[in-house]
């Protein structure tokens, strides 16, 4: 019957300070781990985008700048030019394209990292600063 009562919302008026300072550190408590919960799997759900998106691109580029350069190999081969030349131009245009990747990428990269847990953050501090006051 203890445990019950200890448990209960006290009423503001008739509860001690101190029951109603544990009450408050127990709903931060909650609320902490339950933003620290929702934030490591929202950091998980990006990193998992982040990760399948890097990696089709970034192969079907690489597949495609290839296809390009091979492309344009064989027609420097096709028209009499030297087989160093050719591969040595198909050599220039894959690194101009990874640095061209590399700089496309490194723009895409995120600005700022858990936006909707920032929010909410943000929002349950407001609203526990209006609560207290």
């Amino acid at each position: 019957m203890a445990e019950l009562q200890r448990d209960a919302v006290p009423d503001a008026e008739s509860a001690p300070t101190a029951e109603l300072l544990r009450k408050a550190l127990d709903d931060v408590q909650e609320l902490v781990r339950a933003e620290v919960a929702l934030a490591g799997k929202e950091l998980g759900d990006e990193a998992r985008g982040a990760l399948v998106t890097s990696v089709a691109i970034s192969a079907s580029i690489a597949v495609g700048l290839s296809a390009v350069a091979m492309g344009i190999a064989a027609l420097i081969v096709a028209f009499g030019g030297p087989v160093v030349a050719a591969l040595g131009c198909a050599a220039a245009l894959l690194a101009i394209a990874a640095g061209v990747g590399i700089a496309l990428s490194l723009t895409s990269f995120p600005k700022n990292f858990m936006p909707r847990t920032r929010r909410r953050v943000a929002e349950d501090i407001t609203e526990m600063k209006d609560h207290f006051a």
